[in-house]
This record gives C-alpha cells, sequence and structure tokens, in this order.
C-alpha cells in the first residue's frame, strides 16, 4: 500500500481525521511527514481501543517510520499491529490500563527512545539492552525498581518520577547517565548507583524520605541541576562546595540544622537558590547576593 492510500485510509478510520505536520508536536491522529512523502511518525492520540485495535496497520506502508506514539486513557490491550512496528526509534505509550505489558520489547532492536509513563504498570519486560537510551516510566506504580532498566548499559536518561520506589540499586550497567529524575516515590536514601555517574547533569529527588545527602556527591563534577526539595534532610554536607558547576540547587523544605551557609560561597555559577522553609536568617551573606548568575534567590529572613 502506498502512503498516500495509507494516509486516507487512517483518515476514514479514525473519529477525529487526521492532521499531517512538519512536526513532533504531535496532534490528535497526526502523520508527521519529512523529507518528501515519507511517513515518519504517526500519534494516535485518544482514539477509541474499538477503532485502535480495527486499524490493522501494516508496518510494510510505513518502511521509514521512526516515531510511533500511541495515547489512551483505558486501553487495556496493546493493538496486535503495534508488536509488528518493531524498527521504530521512539515508542511512546502513555495511558495503558495494564500492569503488565504485553509486548516482547527485545524485538525493537532499534529503539533509542522509550516512554511509557501514565499507565498503571508495575512490571517492566526485558528490553534490548544495548540501543535504549532515555527511558520515561513516569507515574505508573512501580513498587521496586525494575530489573530490565539495570541491564541497560548506554542509559543516558532516566524519568521514573511519581511511582512506590522505597529504594534503587547500588550498581547498574550504565555509567554515562547524565540525568534522573525519581521526584515523589518513597526513597528514604539517596540512590545508590548515582555514586559511579561521573557524567550527570542533572538530578530530581525530591519529594521522597531522603535523609542524608552522600559525601561522594563530590564526584559529580558536571552537576548543573540539583533538587532534593521536601525531603528529611537535616545535614547538608561540606562537601556540596565541590559542585563548582551547580547552576540550580533547590532544599526547600528540608528540617536543616546547622546549616553553616558558607559551604556554598564557591558556588558562583548559581543561577537559582531555594532554601525556602528550612532555616532562618537575619540577613542575606554579601558573598551570595554578589553571585552574578544569581536571579532567583529564596530563602526566609528573620526580623
Amino acid at each position: 500500500m502506498d502512503p498516500d492510500h495509507a494516509i486516507k485510509r487512517l483518515m476514514y478510520a479514525l473519529p477525529e481525521g487526521m492532521v499531517m505536520t512538519n512536526s513532533r508536536n504531535y496532534q490528535i491522529g497526526s502523520v508527521y511527514v519529512q523529507r518528501g512523502n515519507k511517513i515518519l511518525g504517526l500519534c494516535l492520540d485518544r482514539v477509541p481501543e474499538k477503532v485502535l485495535h480495527d486499524l490493522e496497520l501494516d508496518p510494510d506502508t510505513f518502511p521509514d517510520l521512526i516515531d510511533l506514539v500511541v495515547r489512551s486513557t483505558s486501553l487495556r490491550d496493546l493493538p496486535s499491529w503495534v508488536h509488528e512496528f518493531n524498527q521504530v526509534e521512539n515508542l511512546i505509550l502513555k495511558g495503558l490500563d495494564m500492569q503488565k505489558l504485553a509486548l516482547d520489547l527485545t524485538d525493537f532492536r532499534r529503539l533509542r527512545f522509550l516512554a511509557m509513563p501514565n499507565n498503571s504498570l508495575s512490571e517492566l519486560p526485558s528490553l534490548d539492552a544495548n540501543n535504549i537510551f532515555r527511558l520515561n516510566l513516569n507515574r505508573n506504580r512501580f513498587e521496586e525498581f525494575p530489573q530490565s532498566v539495570t541491564e541497560l548499559p548506554n542509559l543516558v536518561s532516566l524519568m521514573i518520577d511519581e511511582n512506590f520506589l522505597t529504594s534503587m540499586p547500588d550498581s547498574i550497567a550504565s555509567s554515562v547517565m547524565q540525568a534522573i529524575s525519581a521526584e515523589n516515590n518513597q526513597l528514604s536514601t539517596f540512590p545508590g548507583f548515582l555514586e559511579h555517574q561521573m557524567q550527570l547533569h542533572s538530578a530530581d529527588l525530591s519529594r521522597n524520605f531522603i535523609q542524608e545527602i552522600p559525601p561522594w556527591i563530590t564526584h559529580f563534577t558536571e552537576l548543573e541541576y540539583l533538587n532534593l526539595g521536601w525531603n528529611q534532610i537535616r545535614i547538608v554536607p561540606e562537601e556540596i562546595a565541590s559542585l563548582t558547576r551547580i547552576r540550580l540547587l533547590e532544599l526547600q523544605s528540608n528540617p536543616l540544622e546547622d546549616f553553616d551557609i558558607s559551604c556554598l560561597y564557591g558556588l558562583t555559577n548559581l543561577g537559582i537558590l531555594n532554601l525556602e522553609d528550612t532555616f532562618s536568617l537575619t540577613t542575606i551573606p554579601e558573598k551570595i547576593r554578589a553571585y552574578r548568575k544569581l536571579f532567583d534567590l529564596k530563602f526566609v529572613i528573620k526580623y
């Protein structure tokens, strides 16, 4: 089937019709077209479950497909044709009402970005380990850190916000992680595997129950963003002074005790510093006020 015929078929099948676009800002039922008439992306957003199953899409019709996006509100079973599109590099499955994904992801040999947010997943199937660079598992029901994630040697970015994790492993296969977001879980300790992530640029561990910042944060020589707000941290170690590249530091809403603010004096790249609801100062130290890049400073001042 040629692309024109395929698009006409989709326009007929989808209740919202089909939108042609040259942007990856997908709309409902959109086809992303680039480089002539090659179809590089399909986005099926909020399409009724029965319609999705009846589409019977054929990967031979879309041989150039890179992006496949299926968004639903209560999809209980993946359409059988999704299994056939194992040539895609970016796969987004959102709004699935299932605890376990009935999809063999080891067949997706080219997959680089996998996003499965806003689902009900508590288990993750095996993945083709070598190619996945970015993984989004936000807003699921994971109580344990998925074993298959620990086996991804080239994982650069992990998003696993708003789950039910109480701990993370001390080691994973990847040592090239640049970004992690594990906001709003139930972690009581810093993820141990981060000790070995020398290339880390961004870490959001806010809204957990973390009690201590480990001394090995000195390893984070590339770190630019650190959010530890809304935890149970009482002591900010002097090692935080080693984060000389840090641009955004958020420690708000922690029960800090005896905080020696002088440990921040060397962080001259700070653009945002948030210490609201942590402790009170009689004045903001001049050394911090003088930071040239600082444009957002939040303290509680005691009058």
